[in-house]
């Protein structure tokens, strides 16, 4: 698995992750396997992956907004925000997630996001609201 950070990784044996994980490691550490099919889980996003003897390898995609400030990204697996989210980081790190169509929300805008394998950036923009007294927007 090819990461940027060193996000936690899950291995499952079945498509039901609220059952115990078989293994946990950093995700951009070597696993060592017996060859079957698992589902793999970095920051609530999963893939299935069959195992097969010998080195195998998948890419994840790594996620930079390139953020100024320290605001929370939301990951959702479809564009309805309403929901549970996938995974939730500080806009200003760098995140893994594997590879596929995800909405991004942060400070109640969203963007719909086709994350690629390897690094994946999307720029913020940022505003800054000059004031003469202090209050609220």
């Amino acid at each position: 698995m090819s990461a940027v950070t060193n996000a936690y990784c899950y291995v499952y044996s079945s498509p039901d992750t609220s059952d115990d994980y078989l293994s946990r490691h950093y995700s951009s550490n070597l696993f060592d396997l017996f060859p079957d099919t698992y589902i793999f889980a970095v920051n609530g996003t999963t893939k299935e992956v069959n195992v097969e003897a010998g080195k195998n390898e998948f890419p994840l995609g790594n996620i930079n907004l390139s953020a100024v400030t320290n605001a929370y990204c939301y990951v959702y697996s479809t564009s309805d925000t309403s929901g549970d989210y996938l995974s939730r980081q500080y806009s200003s790190n760098f995140f893994d997630l594997f590879p596929g169509i995800y909405t991004f929300a942060v400070n109640g805008t969203t963007k719909e996001v086709n994350v690629k394998a390897g690094k994946n950036e999307f720029p913020l923009g940022n505003i800054t609201i000059k004031a003469v007294k202090r209050g609220y927007c």
